[in-house]
């Protein structure tokens, strides 16, 4: 008898074999999407399946709402208030299927339809979490190759995959794509700002270490000084003479004299919830991510609240 309270660790406590389907067959996705919905309304009676999939393709665009375990293996998430657990739906496809939304049109051999409670945001963090460790320790090539969905389900309940009690800092902190490094200089920094969407850059060592950042405050600060915010005439400046001086010694102003060293940080083993205290506590939009001194990743007020709130 297979357990489906919620509140078992084990991953394999939240599905039962049932509501797992195995397809040999070449099926479309988002027709797949539809018969795993209505897997789980046969199952657990999820409500009107067809709202639930309208809502879901009206509200959030499927490449946004789904989240690659590993290769070949996609998760789908959605909300709805009137679940209390996490239900779970799972489709093993022997021949694959095309993520046509996807830039490079990507194979998916497994699908995963997960459903859970919107005020729990943390029991689809956990669960999606305890997937990706599960495909990560389970090749998906030794799954395809079963015909029943009881060994599938035997499969991964003695993986002995649990939910993590904490999700932290490091697994939903995005890759750091652009920095600037300590040698670097103003005019650097200003066509880092001009060319990308950014408007805080971090600075780091030939170490990999965070030494500081650059924020675009700082950068206009160093064309307005205090003094000239408190004068009266702005005439002498109407032309953007501080600009002017500015970009005549870009090449020869060093981060070192305008990078802020105080910048806003946590470690990758912190709870995932420090982001957001630190984010208020300071009144700012992101947190860098270390490990130690080493800058690994950081987390803006826009991923928090996605993740949180609409993922």
């Amino acid at each position: 008898m297979v357990s489906k309270n919620v509140h078992s660790n084990k991953i394999s406590s939240l599905f039962t074999p049932e509501n797992i389907e195995i397809y040999s067959e070449k099926i479309e996705l988002d027709a797949l999407i539809q018969k795993l919905l209505e897997n789980l309304a046969l199952n657990y009676g999820i409500g009107n399946i067809h709202t639930i999939y309208s809502n879901f393709l009206t509200n959030i665009e499927i490449i946004k709402s789904s989240k690659k375990i590993i290769s070949d293996c996609f998760l789908y998430h959605v909300r709805i208030s009137s679940s209390e657990n996490v239900r779970i739906a799972i489709a093993v496809l022997k021949n694959g299927i095309k993520q046509s939304v996807t830039n490079n049109n990507e194979k998916i051999s497994v699908v995963i339809i997960l459903v859970s409670p919107k005020e729990k945001p943390d029991l689809y963090l956990k669960t999606a979490k305890s997937f990706k460790e599960l495909f990560n320790k389970i090749n998906i090539s030794s799954i395809l190759k079963y015909e029943k969905s009881e060994e599938i389900w035997n499969i991964i309940d003695q993986s002995n995959i649990s939910l993590p009690e904490i999700i932290y800092a490091e697994d939903l902190m995005e890759e750091v794509e652009v920095y600037l490094n300590e040698s670097n200089n103003l005019k650097d920094a200003i066509d880092k700002f001009v060319n990308t969407d950014y408007l805080n850059i971090p600075v780091i060592d030939l170490e990999g270490n965070l030494v500081g950042e650059v924020t675009s405050r700082e950068l206009m600060e160093v064309c307005l000084p205090r003094y000239i915010l408190w004068m009266d005439d702005i005439n002498p400046i109407i032309n953007f003479e501080p600009f002017r001086n500015m970009l005549e010694n870009d090449e020869n102003t060093w981060l070192a004299e305008i990078m802020n060293h105080d910048c806003p940080v946590i470690q990758k083993n912190d709870p995932f919830i420090y982001a957001a205290i630190t984010m208020t506590k300071k009144s700012i939009s992101h947190v860098y991510v270390l490990d130690d001194n080493k800058l690994v990743g950081v987390i803006s007020m826009k991923l928090f609240l996605d993740k949180i709130l609409r993922d």
